[in-house]
């Protein structure tokens, strides 16, 4: 049989109601992943357009699936929205607004979250923050590959959302694992994830064998001159009795 026989399905709409709703939903997976930065708990800057597609708009079924899949988002500062799939969006944020309580709650939806630690005193407490996250699948560590002043901390944090590489780079760890590493079992930070958090439900969240991925990504300090550290070595914590 010819492969052009198969793109149609005329039978489709015979299998029950319930498997033509998930193959609607996988069909959305097929997005470009994005980069949602955000800033103030309630709104979020995204670095690309999310829009619908095209099976979304290949009946009157698959477009309800979408909209019910989706949240309703609404621009910083501009007279538009849009509707964003939670499995393909990287909310990229700071770690204040993650340990915040009042506007997060909102996106309780999140799958993937990225945050930088440069200048973060107690980073096990910004891991027990995301337990309330149920459908959390990945978590990306930003961190400097050299050491830095107070004021350079400052202009690299600040320099993070414009830069268009590192959100090209957080999109890709969507699908793919990272090249600056990953902390899983077989390492102290995986291990203190699992064993060492405190409470009972969020050593418990990093234990499920479907639980979050953590993976790291390195940036280099924006400095003059030259840039301390080696960018290709996975970045590891050292840890003081």
């Amino acid at each position: 049989m010819a492969l052009n026989s198969f793109t149609s399905f005329p039978l489709f709409v015979r299998l029950p109601v319930e498997i033509r709703l998930a193959i609607w939903e996988l069909t959305f997976h097929h997005l470009p992943p994005m980069v949602g930065h955000l800033d103030t708990e309630t709104y979020c800057t995204l670095s690309a357009s999310q829009t619908a597609p095209s099976s979304a708009l290949a009946s009157r079924e698959s477009y309800e699936e979408w909209l019910r899949r989706t949240t309703l988002h609404e621009t910083l500062g501009e007279l538009k929205t849009q509707r964003l799939f939670s499995p393909r969006l990287v909310i990229l944020t700071r770690p204040e607004v993650m340990l915040a309580h009042d506007g997060i709650h909102r996106w309780a939806a999140i799958t993937h979250i990225a945050f930088e630690i440069a200048g973060v005193d107690d980073v096990f407490e910004l891991f027990e923050s995301l337990v309330r996250f149920a459908s959390l699948q990945t978590i990306i560590v930003i961190i400097p590959s050299g050491i830095m002043t107070d004021p350079e901390i400052l202009e690299w944090q600040a320099s993070i959302i414009e830069d268009q590489s590192l959100l090209r780079r957080l999109s890709a760890l969507v699908d793919h694992e990272s090249p600056d590493g990953e902390w899983g079992e077989d390492d102290m930070i995986g291990w203190i994830l699992r064993y060492r958090l405190g409470g009972e439900a969020a050593r418990e969240f990093y234990s499920r064998r479907d639980g979050p991925k953590v993976k790291v990504l390195i940036r280099p300090p924006q400095l003059r001159g030259t840039v301390s550290g080696d960018i290709h070595t996975p970045w590891t914590f050292t840890l003081f009795e």
